[in-house]
C-alpha cells in the first residue's frame, strides 16, 4: 500500500525521518504541531473533547432552534404560496453572503422577501455577526431583510 506521501510525489529523502509526522502541506516551521497533544500529556480522546467545544458544531445551517425558525419561515412562504429557497447565496462587488430564507414569486422568479433568521443581544437587538449580514445583503438585492430572531434573552 502506498503512503500518502509516496501519492504525492514526495521521496522518502525530501522528507527525512525525524519529520515522519509533518503532512507535507504543513507551513514550513511547523513541524511539532501534530505532537502539541504528547507534550501536553493528553491522548487523542482528549482532543476529540475539544473539538465538540466548536462554537457552532452544526455548520452554516445553525442548531436546533435556528433550522426550526427557518423551517416555520419556509411554511408561512408556503402558505402564501410563493416559492422558496434557503440558503440563497448573495454575492455583489466585496460581498459574499447567505440569506437565510427568500420567498420567490412563482411568475416571475424575483426575490420578494429575504429573511435572515439569528439570536439577539441583551438589548434586543440583531448580533453584529447578523448586522453585517444585513447591510451586505441589502446593499446588493435592494431589498429589505427581515430579521427573525429564534432566541430572546
Amino acid at each position: 500500500m502506498r503512503s500518502f506521501i509516496s501519492t504525492l510525489g514526495i521521496s522518502s529523502a525530501s522528507h527525512p525521518e525525524h519529520l515522519s509526522n509533518v503532512h507535507p502541506l504543513d507551513p514550513p516551521g511547523d513541524h511539532n504541531r501534530g505532537q502539541e497533544h504528547r507534550r501536553r500529556g493528553e491522548d487523542l480522546s482528549d482532543i476529540a473533547r475539544r473539538a465538540d467545544d466548536v462554537p457552532n458544531p452544526y455548520g452554516r445551517l445553525g442548531g436546533p432552534a435556528h433550522q426550526q425558525k427557518v423551517a416555520d419561515i419556509v411554511s408561512d412562504i408556503e402558505l402564501r404560496n410563493l416559492k422558496w429557497k434557503t440558503e440563497f447565496y448573495v454575492k455583489g462587488p466585496g460581498v459574499r453572503r447567505f440569506a437565510d430564507v427568500v420567498a420567490i414569486d412563482p411568475a416571475t422568479g424575483k426575490v420578494l422577501e429575504i429573511y435572515q433568521v439569528g439570536r439577539l443581544t441583551k438589548a434586543g437587538d440583531p448580533v453584529a455577526r447578523e448586522l453585517r449580514a444585513i447591510a451586505d445583503i441589502e446593499s446588493v438585492l435592494g431589498t429589505k431583510v427581515r430579521y427573525m430572531p429564534y432566541f430572546t434573552p
